[in-house]
């Protein structure tokens, strides 16, 4: 948010109204004058909450302001509480202040703004439309813009409920162009972009050279299916805007969305030309790229950025990951190798580790992994389970023998017990692994994951049914609503023929997490209840499992 500086303050102090008494010129004493008692007080509390909204602590800042502000006269004092209090989305003390913003300043546009916000968050759009018809008679043609920008610093209800107001108003203000494009953008909220892009075709027609509406025109042509037709309006506002940032930028997205690469790829190096001070801007789209699976432009936008020396390590990191994801162990190794060792974290230089294990280059996996463990004996623990998590589908024996190492250096870290536990479940040693969770129970009688778990694995692997139901119920104790210690629940009465029973936790449980596993539960006790129908139709859903 704007932060104002200290000359307000002494401004807004100035209008408050008080003065220093002089010592009457007829007395023959020297009178000292009367202590500046408010003056100092407002100071002091005003610079506090400087100091609050520099250190983000903004309700802070808003109780001094709020204070100051209603014994004040000062509009500026009035507009800074007003403003806070919307950035906290405190609707009633905005409201509040801003009305006396008005009364101090009757015809300031910005006091209409954070009114009309105001109303609108309280759900009370008539009151709001007064303070937007203010704003119209100030300025017809972009009256509105402001206000409609704001929606994009509320959370997603605020913005919803400006732009549902402000939609609502484009049939009572039908030549309002802003109107329109409110209305536009409120329909691309509810996801509806054919009549979005009707609403603001209509926006366009009044205000032609709306410049935020041309820019979601592009957007919602694409929305709706017409790619070509975006990028050619897109080409065409570029052109038109003499290469400005941000129709480049939404171009460029466009593109990455649609799997463009090789036209994007021809933008991004445009860009870079046109506007070499914003590398942060192409990271981001570099990133976007990736995430979009436009990985070839994506990359050209990485290694451009490492050329150019912009943060240099994290290149590296992003151009390893997108070289894994396109299966080439041995490029994106070539990244993590260039990055210096001292200033790589603990993560980025495990993945070195994992890619050397993928090419069953174990030696160099073990190595770095033994340099890990020497530049973050915090991390110990965490390192042993990640080393022992790239052997579980290779070797188990070896995953569990690296836990085994862990857990003579930390026979009592309950995660890593807890792990061994789960290792030694996959190995089929029963024993060995309601050891493990014994020894945290020990320990820890409350512990509600290992008391789920010996539940857990009791119920699948023993027929000690009545013993897993004990830790499974104090596991529930300890978090009713857990939908894996629910599944557990209902699982274990299954096997006790509480049908009835099981079914009550197994449907609370799949509500919650609605995963295999737990599908796999449901439909056998909908099978042991006669229910075949039901879970047929669960088995659709789910269609890996069998009856």
């Amino acid at each position: 948010m704007h932060k104002r500086s200290l000359l307000l303050f002494f401004l807004a102090l100035l209008a408050t109204g008080c003065a220093i008494t002089p010592a009457s010129t007829e007395q023959k004493t020297v009178v000292s004058p009367p202590p500046l008692q408010y003056q100092e007080r407002a100071l002091a509390d005003l610079l506090v909450a400087e100091v609050a909204l520099q250190r983000d602590q903004y309700n802070l800042g808003l109780d001094y302001y709020e204070h100051h502000a209603t014994r004040s006269t000062s509009p500026l004092l009035a507009e800074q509480t007003a403003l806070l209090a919307l950035h906290l989305q405190d609707a009633n003390k905005a409201l509040e202040h801003a009305e006396r913003w008005l009364q101090l300043a009757p015809n300031n546009d910005s006091a209409h703004e954070v009114a009309a916000l105001a109303l609108i968050l309280l759900e009370r759009p008539n009151e709001a439309a007064q303070h937007v018809s203010q704003l119209l008679k100030h300025d017809e043609e972009s009256g509105l813009n402001n206000l409609i920008a704001h929606s994009q610093g509320l959370n997603e209800k605020g913005s919803i409920l400006l732009l549902s107001s402000l939609s609502q108003l484009a049939e009572q203000h039908p030549k309002q162009g802003a109107l329109w494009y409110a209305r536009a953008m409120y329909l691309q909220q509810q996801e509806e972009p054919k009549a979005a892009l009707r609403a603001l075709n209509k926006a366009l027609h009044i205000t032609p050279k709306h410049s935020e509406a041309k820019l979601l025109k592009g957007q919602l042509l694409f929305e709706t299916g017409r790619e070509q037709a975006s990028f050619r309006h897109m080409r065409k506002l570029i052109r038109h805007s003499n290469g400005a940032l941000r129709p480049q930028a939404l171009y460029i997205r466009l593109l990455l969305t649609a799997n463009e690469d090789k036209k994007a790829i021809k933008e991004l190096a445009e860009l870079a030309q046109q506007h070499p001070e914003e590398q942060d801007l192409r990271f981001s789209m570099a990133l976007f790229g990736i995430e979009r699976g436009a990985n070839q432009a994506a990359v050209y936008a990485l290694k451009t950025l490492l050329k150019e020396g912009y943060r240099q390590n994290d290149m590296r990191l992003y151009l390893a990951m997108a070289s894994e994801q396109e299966g080439d162990y041995e490029q994106a190794l070539t990244y993590y190798e260039a990055m210096p060792t001292e200033s790589a974290d603990v993560q980025t230089q495990f993945q070195k580790a994992r890619l050397y294990h993928l090419q069953k280059n174990y030696e160099q996996s073990k190595a770095t992994l033994k340099d890990l463990h020497r530049q973050f004996p915090d991390q110990a623990v965490t390192l042993y389970m990640a080393e022992a998590e790239l052997w579980f589908n290779d070797d188990l024996h070896q995953a569990r023998s690296i836990t085994a190492q862990a857990l003579e250096e930390h026979p009592q870290n309950h995660d890593l017990l807890y792990y061994s536990a789960m290792l030694a479940e996959q190995d089929n040693d029963i024993s060995a692994s309601e050891a493990q969770l014994q020894r945290i129970l020990a320990d820890n009688p409350r512990h509600a994951n290992a008391l789920n778990a010996l539940g857990y694995i009791l119920t699948n692997h023993t027929n000690r049914y009545t013993e897993a139901n004990r830790y499974i119920t104090q596991a529930l104790l300890q978090d009713p609503t857990n939908p894996a210690f629910l599944d557990s629940k209902g699982w274990v009465l299954f096997h006790l023929g509480d049908y009835q029973g099981a079914l009550r936790y197994l449907e609370e449980a799949y509500a919650a997490l609605a995963d295999d596993e737990v599908a796999q539960h449901l439909m056998h006790t909908l099978e042991a209840l006669g229910r075949h129908k039901e879970a047929k139709a669960l088995q659709k859903q789910h269609p890996t499992l069998t009856p």
